[in-house]
């Protein structure tokens, strides 16, 4: 089991849980899914490796975004902790 359900479990109350996680996941899925090979097409004007860049600034940023999202969660309900319980769950 990965930590990505876990996490967006905790991003979302039980009353509004299932319309938040499908909303915001089909919402990233559309503006993601839509605008990347429009984007990537137009930075190979520029930069012939902007696929590549693409992919890395991407996933850069969405590993930083899931880290501090998962220390505010993990030090709101167990200060002294740090995600422990997220970094168990990955293997």
């Amino acid at each position: 089991m990965r930590p990505l359900p876990y996490v967006m479990i905790l991003l979302f109350p039980p009353a509004i849980r299932f319309s938040g996680i499908s909303f915001s996941y089909n919402l990233a899925y559309a503006i993601f899914g839509g605008l990347t090979p429009i984007f990537v097409g137009w930075l190979l004007n520029f930069n012939r490796l902007a696929p590549t860049n693409y992919v890395g600034v991407i996933s850069l940023a969405g590993a930083a975004m899931s880290l501090s999202r998962c220390t505010a969660v993990a030090l709101a309900k167990h200060p002294g902790e740090v995600c422990t319980h997220l970094l168990s769950l990955s293997n």
